[in-house]
């Protein structure tokens, strides 16, 4: 979901990295809970060790990955993607009639493919991670575009439905992924405080030879 090619020498950032980063603070939060108090009226706590937790919430806004794209403009309103990543295939994004083309997505559409997409490979690698074999993966996203009450058209609720193909014996194994997937898709949770978005899962039973 990362676009930019690793140097040498260095790891882009992955999806295990991010669980295993939480996993990280989830472990040395347990280790303080005996020197924290809970602020009255705030709901922020405090630590005996007020150095360490500042260090730690610098951690948490640290930049993790940078990646640039280039758009070109080719026709009206249709622009070029370069996505920055060698061996990539160019993307051409325009606006529906009659503003644009329609030689390509709008930016709307590639946002719901976006998050479609990311949603899809946070729970292919639970699921995996759990040892759970998927055989395939059929995800549909359905995007409202409402206007505001300065009549601005917004992207209002997208809907994202995925359908695994999962051994039927191994299904009631995927709750404990169905229930966390989420958290980590970067670009669902990045997008969520300003559209809503629906999110259900349904496993597939592979055909019976």
């Amino acid at each position: 979901m990362h676009m930019r090619q690793p140097e040498a020498g260095s790891q882009s950032p992955s999806l295990d990295d991010n669980v295993g980063a939480e996993a990280g603070t989830v472990d040395s939060g347990k280790s303080d809970l005996a020197s924290t108090t809970l602020t009255p009226g705030t709901g922020e706590v405090a630590s005996a060790s007020g150095a360490a937790d500042s260090v730690k919430s610098e951690a948490k806004r640290q930049v993790i990955d940078v990646h640039s794209i280039e758009l070109n403009l080719t026709g009206t309103y249709a622009q070029s993607v370069n996505w920055g990543v060698v061996g990539t295939t160019s993307l051409i994004i325009d606006e529906p009639e009659p503003l644009g083309e329609n030689s390509g997505p709008s930016p709307a559409r590639v946002l719901s493919a976006a998050l479609a997409s990311c949603l899809g490979a946070s729970l292919l690698f639970c699921l995996r991670k759990s040892r759970i074999e998927v055989m395939g993966l059929h995800t549909t996203a359905h995007t409202e575009l409402v206007r505001n009450e300065r009549g601005r058209l917004r992207v209002g609720t997208i809907t994202v439905r995925l359908e695994p193909v999962v051994a039927h014996d191994d299904q009631p194994r995927m709750a404990r992924c169905i229930e966390v997937f989420e958290d980590y898709c970067v670009v669902t949770a990045s997008v969520r405080p300003a559209v809503t978005v629906n999110v259900s899962v349904h496993p597939v039973s592979p055909p019976a030879h």
